[in-house]
């Protein structure tokens, strides 16, 4: 009995120690910022409908930030989003009219091939005036393309009715990995 336990022990420890030892984080080489403007107009806040906001030709200084970096885009393995924030720019806005966000992100050359990056479903009413935006593992390496320019699109669906204009500001970062 007592030689089992100590079996059983050995053998547990070992495939604590395997399945804890594969698969190392994986961490970023570096993560590249970005930040986005639209205006949402009393129009277009409509509880039927969904407001969806491009905007094109936005930099991504991912050539840059290779070079900064050291590297070449030879030895980028992968590209993620990273950390994304909504926030209303230059007024105190409750978000809670949102119901659902989602961001999407295109390449110049691939318009139509549009992948969410970013999306937040169920916002909460009391959410205030940002709101942290839940990033999708998605492969989005292939959409950052040698002119340094991608477009994006927001997509807000609303839970009621805000007769104000406001000014609404996305902060996101992409995750750079090279192994």
């Amino acid at each position: 009995m007592y030689r089992m336990r100590i079996y059983n022990i050995a053998i547990l420890t070992c495939v604590v120690l395997l399945i804890g030892g594969c698969g190392e984080n994986a961490r970023p080489l570096y993560e590249g910022n970005i930040r986005i403007s639209f205006d949402v107009p009393v129009g277009e806040i409509n509880p039927l409908l969904r407001g969806t906001f491009s905007v094109p030709g936005i930099p991504t200084f991912y050539n840059q930030n290779n070079s900064i970096n050291g590297i070449t885009e030879m030895d980028v393995k992968s590209i993620t989003a990273g950390r994304g924030v909504l926030r209303a720019r230059f007024q105190d806005i409750n978000l809670g009219f949102l119901e659902d966000i989602s961001v999407q992100i295109s390449s110049r050359s691939q318009p139509n091939d549009a992948r969410e990056i970013f999306f937040l479903n169920d916002f909460r009413l009391n959410e205030g005036f940002s709101t942290e935006l839940f990033a999708q593992p998605r492969e989005i390496k292939d959409l950052f393309n040698q002119d340094g320019l991608i477009d994006i699109q927001v997509i807000l669906e609303y839970r009621n009715l805000v007769a104000v204009p406001f000014a609404a500001e996305i902060d996101f970062t992409y995750a750079v990995y090279t192994e």
